[in-house]
């Protein structure tokens, strides 16, 4: 499996990392458990890089440019 994360910010001076993701769906609901399954995965890896930083994940709907905190 190869993934590949669409942005990421790590924030030192908060201890942040903000992993954001691109969706193209125009209906969320079709594969919304797997797309945040797959930012549990990024956030599982970010862990063992970033222990001691918290981890925000967050979906971007393009085609109504919706931010959804996951």
């Amino acid at each position: 499996v190869s993934r590949r994360i669409d942005r990421l910010l790590i924030d030192n001076q908060n201890k942040t990392v903000w992993i954001l993701d691109y969706k193209t769906d125009v209906n969320r609901d079709v594969f919304i458990d797997v797309y945040r399954n797959q930012l549990q995965e990024y956030a599982k890896l970010m862990r063992q890089i970033y222990p001691d930083y918290s981890i925000e994940k967050y979906i971007l709907w393009t085609p109504n440019w919706v931010l959804e905190r996951v």
